[in-house]
């Protein structure tokens, strides 16, 4: 049974979620609002994203067929996920400065047993080591960090596509196809656009590519990519080998690592990348700073790793300029954490429906309950208050709410949304009806 605190925490949670989800419905239709507002209630609820569980717990008096029925007619619409996609995309992005790290990542939802399941691919399971069946996700995530290094994370979309894999397949009139770096320049130009070119690009090695470098820096984007060896570098005027060039970096720099016991040594170096597709007497180069780094732990020195920047926004020091990349770096983990949560709490590789619209427009809403999620996180000390044994394994132990704490979050959530209830609006004679009235109250 609910108690007084709880039941007075969940209405509050019950107006953040009804003021959040309505900056993402506007230019619906009110049956097309309606439903949005209810999938994305289910899935915070039920913690899934499977339509039938997502029906379940909506409650409705008509029967389940029939609400499961709704939903999937729903999410069938053609270029559905596209526009709640930019609905979130704008609505985040407004969140993020020019000192927020925008980290994308691609992932995977795998399905390894699925036979009927429209529009798969191939992935890479990387625990068997093997291809298996399954979709290609790309996602974008920014994160900002306040007083106390604390992390705040806002979801900023998830693409759900088709990578082109074998060449039979290119006659297909039931799917997509992009490639990943093409979604890639698309979304960053969009959140280049919603964000008036604020924040700091954060990539993995599988980004350094010359055409992803090529587009940052005419774009005026400040990057950071971590760099892989096997490329020729244009140092003092000279055609060198990336290796010969690092090894002229002084390693004059000191910072602190993961561990007491752990430091990074690390310098700087200004190189010129080439561009052109093709080798070129005259090439087009892109100047960049090259970050040589190595750790060290108890005084030993262990192995190196590097970093491509630039940072056309900001004025710095050489020092500042390796502190700044390799604080920012060490942050690009988030988007794994991620991609962990949502997979084991949302069951978000569970998803099945049969169509590949329906597979789209479900990961766009999943997203959105994401994004509200991660709003919480404002009211992580409330809710270990009131819900401490949710939140905190000791009671007194607040240290654990500077961790990655949103699995307890999304069970706050989930706890308090399932005493929530649709009810119909009573609109009263010669009363307007109310913008803000709520769609949801307990029972």
């Amino acid at each position: 049974m609910i108690d007084t605190k709880e039941r007075k925490l969940s209405k509050t949670l019950q107006v953040k979620f009804h003021k959040y989800i309505q900056k993402s419905i506007k230019g619906f239709t009110l049956p097309e609002q309606k439903f949005i507002k209810r999938t994305t209630f289910g899935i915070l609820s039920g913690k899934t994203c499977i339509v039938r569980q997502i029906s379940q717990t909506l409650k409705e008096e008509i029967s389940l067929k029939k609400t499961c029925k709704r939903l999937s007619y729903h999410l069938d619409k053609g270029g559905f996920d596209r526009s709640l996609s930019d609905n979130l995309l704008q609505v985040q992005c407004r969140k993020i400065t020019k000192e927020s790290i925008i980290i994308p990542d691609p992932s995977d939802i795998m399905k390894k047993y699925a036979e009927k399941m429209e529009g798969m691919s191939k992935v890479h399971d990387g625990s068997e080591n093997k291809w298996v069946n399954g979709y290609n996700l790309l996602d974008f995530i920014a994160v900002n960090e306040y007083a106390d290094n604390e992390l705040t994370i806002e979801p900023l979309v998830s693409d759900l596509s088709r990578w082109i894999y074998i060449l039979r397949d290119l006659y297909s009139n039931y799917t997509e196809y992009e490639t990943l770096k093409t979604k890639f320049f698309n979304r960053v130009n969009d959140i280049q656009v919603y964000s008036n070119n604020k924040g700091i690009y954060t990539l993995d090695r599988g980004y350094d590519d010359r055409k992803v470098i090529s587009y940052l820096y005419d774009n005026e984007a400040d990057f950071i990519i971590r760099s892989g060896t096997k490329r020729d570098l244009y140092y003092k005027g000279q055609k060198i080998c990336f290796v010969n060039v690092a090894k002229e970096a002084d390693m004059k720099y000191e910072f602190s690592g993961r561990s007491k016991s752990e430091r990074i040594v690390a310098g700087l170096l200004s190189v010129e990348i080439p561009i052109d597709p093709h080798p070129r007497k005259d090439p087009t180069l892109v100047l960049v700073n090259l970050i040589v780094a190595r750790y060290k732990i108890n005084d030993k020195l262990k192995g190196f790793f590097y970093l491509f920047s630039s940072f056309p926004h900001f004025d710095l020091s050489e020092k500042e300029i390796i502190q700044k990349s390799l604080h920012c770096y060490k942050i690009r983990w988030k988007i794994e954490e991620v991609h962990r949560q949502v997979k084991s709490d949302f069951k978000w590789e569970s998803m099945q429906v049969m169509t590949y619209q329906r597979l789209k427009t479900l990961n766009a809403l999943m997203w959105i309950a994401i994004g509200f999620l991660y709003k919480m996180n404002s009211m992580k000390w409330i809710f270990a208050k009131t819900f401490s044994y949710f939140m905190l394994d000791k009671k007194r132990r607040l240290k654990e709410l500077s961790k990655f704490i949103y699995y307890r979050i999304a069970n706050v959530i989930s706890y308090c949304f399932q005493f929530i209830k649709k009810y119909e609006k009573i609109i009263y004679q010669k009363q307007p009806k109310s913008k803000i009235q709520l769609e949801f109250q307990f029972t």
